[in-house]
Parts: C-alpha cells; structure tokens; sequence
C-alpha cells in the first residue's frame, strides 16, 4: 500500500506555514522595535540625568549667591578681608540724604538677616514632619 498526499492536505499546511513565517517575521520586528524603544528609553534617562545635574549646578549657585549677598549685607563679610575683599561704599550714592538712610538701614538690615539666619539654622535642625511657623518681624 502506498500512502500519497492529497492536495487538500497540501493546501492546509501551506496556510500554517504561511501564518508561521509572518508570526516569525512580526517577532523579528517587534524585537527590533523593543531594541529601539530600550535604546531611547536609555537616551532619555541620561538626557534627564544631564538636565537635573545642570539644575542642581544651578540652584547650588544661586544659592551660594544669594548667602553670599546676604552675608555682605548684613555685615559678616569681615573673614574675606583682604586683598581679595575691600570695604567700599557705592559709587552713585553721592547725596548725604541717600548716604544717611543708608546709615540707617543698614544695623536694621543686620538684624532681620541675622535673624532670618538664625531661625533658618533652627528650623533646619528640626524633623521634615513638624510643624514651622513663621515669625513676625514687623
């Protein structure tokens, strides 16, 4: 007895073969489309990584500003004297009038800065959960 193949049967393996090879070929694209998406996934961590090192370059610096200008305003910018630092008035304030209310201004601006400093030092001593209120220094 000799067994011979229909065409039916022929013509049924064909379309499992056929679904087969483009589920084979979809696999090879979505795995290439995974490789792309991984690569700029990658891309777009370091990207975000650059931009929070530049932010926090930036926020650093102008805090440092910020203390510094504060520091010089309320007077304590006595450890920088030296060559590096000179004690001069401002040039534009030439009328006594501006040159007395800057006189004046000045003890009362060492003291709101000191103690905004001072109640920032403890606050910062305190746990992230308690309760801080803000003083009234008027």
């Amino acid at each position: 007895m000799t067994t011979t193949q229909s065409a039916d049967s022929t013509a049924r393996d064909d379309p499992g073969t056929d679904t087969l090879a483009r589920l084979r070929k979809r696999e090879v694209m979505l795995l290439a489309q995974a490789q792309e998406l991984q690569a700029r996934a990658a891309h777009l961590m370091r990207v975000r990584d650059a931009h929070q090192n530049r932010l926090a370059r930036k926020v650093d610096a102008h805090q440092k500003i910020i203390l510094g200008a504060l520091v010089q305003k309320a007077g304590l910018d006595w450890v920088l004297a030296g060559s590096q630092h000179s004690h001069r008035q401002n040039d534009d304030v030439s009328d006594t009038l501006a040159s007395h209310l800057g006189d004046i201004s000045l003890p009362y601006d060492r003291e709101r800065i000191l103690a905004a400093l001072m109640w920032l030092a403890e606050v910062s001593k305190r746990q992230p959960n308690d309760v801080v209120s803000i003083p009234n220094w008027k």
